[in-house]
């Protein structure tokens, strides 16, 4: 699924840090709607454009085949270790944001199609993740979702 939410990342401009506190605000019934996916957004877009976005972009800049040196290697392996950190702190970040919200006693839509919504895409249809939506449908902890 790592490949399946980079690409998602990629193609349609998602935070997989948001993704993944999303898929824990489902999890636990955390109620998100337009207005969470925004203050989500405003508190770790600074960080994300600042910090982890530069470290990604020259990461993948030394990945080409022509800079295989060692030395080089070496190098994107410890840009690649500070990305892990920042995208580390960033889940911090929207794990405290998350926590202060209620748990919501009713089914509400999926917070991955609120902000699939807020993107202005459609929401994957990877196996993986129609299935955890599955479960968690049957659970009652999200309402089936409208097919569009």
């Amino acid at each position: 699924m790592q490949e399946r939410l980079i690409q998602w990342q990629d193609e349609a401009g998602a935070d997989v840090c948001i993704v993944l506190a999303l898929l824990y605000a489902q999890q636990n019934g955390i109620g998100v709607d337009d207005k969470t996916i925004a203050e989500l957004e405003v508190l770790v877009s600074p960080w994300r454009v600042s910090v982890v976005q530069p470290l990604r972009a020259v990461r993948r800049y030394l990945k080409p085949a022509g800079l295989d040196s060692g030395e080089i290697e070496a190098l994107r392996s410890n840009i690649k270790l500070s990305e892990l950190v920042a995208e580390q702190h960033e889940l911090g970040l929207l794990a405290g944001a998350l926590s202060a919200l209620p748990a919501v006693l009713h089914r509400t839509e999926p917070p991955l199609h609120v902000y699939a919504k807020h993107l202005g895409v459609g929401v994957p249809r990877w196996p993986e993740l129609t299935s955890a939506m599955q479960s968690l449908e049957r659970a009652g902890v999200v309402k089936p979702a409208e097919e569009p």
